[in-house]
């Protein structure tokens, strides 16, 4: 299917016809068709169709299921149709945590990057929550599920424009060292936590001074008991690590 779509039949006639597929940035589970169609769309043909339930597409399971394996600390997400870095949570109403490290890191990203040709000469590109109203999308999960600082960089106004797409893909060549040279170097918090004889424990670990509130619980990795979290800036920082059944297993 052209455009934004996968490849999902859904007349079953084996053939991929226009407008089949499913939108697969509508389909992640954090508050999939919460906005109902006004944040997608629950009909099959049209643009942003959020398939027939949450995470219904291999695609979207693929990603899910990888992230739950690895908890990621940050991704990118790259797409076109403006210049812009959104940082979630992008659905309206859903409140961020406070401090919102990934939105001021986005800031950051913005003041570090080069010009871009399609953003008005001696202004940066604009940090946003979205650009419409929007529901399911992959970085609004990861940041829900895992707390990964998930962005998504609106690269160009047009992919096809044979002199603007390149220098606007160069202007964002820096994102990627940024972004990285932050996670391994900025303030942050990691470690792993432990069972009594030494095992991997799988429990929740909270920054006490960052407030959630849409019942997030960002758990350690389960083949080693790691985790990690950025954080908004330099100081003394308490960390929970709180197990299943509700014991705090650690405090530092």
């Amino acid at each position: 299917s052209p455009g934004r779509k996968n490849g999902r039949d859904h007349d079953g006639d084996g053939k991929l016809r226009s407008g089949e597929g499913v939108d697969l940035n509508r389909n992640y589970p954090f508050r999939w068709g919460a906005l109902g169609e006004a944040g997608s769309t629950s009909a099959k043909y049209l643009r942003s169709h959020r398939g027939p339930g949450p995470a219904s597409e291999p695609e979207t399971k693929a990603i899910v299921a990888l992230a739950e394996r690895e908890r990621f600390v940050a991704s990118l997400s790259l797409h076109v149709g403006t210049a812009a870095i959104l940082v979630p949570y992008t659905i309206p109403g859903v409140k961020q945590p406070k401090p919102n490290e990934a939105w001021l890191f986005a800031e950051e990203l913005s003041r570090a990057l080069p010009q871009h040709p399609d953003v008005p000469k001696g202004q940066k590109i604009v940090v946003q929550k979205n650009l419409y109203p929007v529901d399911g999308t992959d970085q609004d999960h990861l940041r829900h599920a895992h707390g990964t600082l998930a962005l998504l960089i609106e690269c160009a106004l047009r992919s096809d424009d044979p002199v603007r797409a390149p220098k606007a893909m160069l202007a964002l060549r820096p994102v990627l060292p940024v972004l990285a040279a932050r996670v391994l170097d900025g303030p942050s918090v990691t470690g792993r936590v432990l069972e009594p004889g030494g095992a991997p424990a799988l429990a929740e670990v909270r920054v006490e001074e960052q407030a959630l509130f849409e019942g997030e619980r960002w758990m350690t990795r389960a083949r080693d008991g790691a985790f990690a979290r950025i954080l908004p800036k330099k100081g003394r920082v308490t960390v929970r690590a709180t197990a299943a059944d509700g014991r705090t297993v650690s405090k530092i």
